[in-house]
């Protein structure tokens, strides 16, 4: 099987729902204020695709973008309660 026929058939069992589509999990910087130029989530992790990432921080219509041409699902992680208030609550064992 050629590589080009390979890639056919791989993409139309990915339509068929044959195969899972890779996913991209990111979630929303902390640091971020509203109104600031610079991109607001962070890419976590990546599952079922062979892809490299160069940039930590991305903006949604990029990760859209990407998601989009790698046939992939956004996956957008929630963040748990915040158990901490301050440093002093944190209990350090020796």
């Amino acid at each position: 099987m050629g590589v080009v026929r390979e890639k056919e058939w791989k993409k139309e069992r990915v339509e068929r729902g044959a195969i899972m589509p890779g996913m991209i999990f990111y979630r929303e910087r902390v640091q971020v204020v509203k109104g600031e130029k610079k991109p607001r989530f962070m890419l976590v992790a990546i599952a079922g695709l062979d892809m490299k990432v160069y940039g930590k921080h991305l903006r949604k219509s990029e990760l859209e973008q990407i998601a989009k041409a790698m046939r992939a699902k956004l996956v957008l992680l929630k963040g748990g309660e915040k158990k901490y208030k301050s440093k002093e609550d944190i209990e350090i064992k020796e």
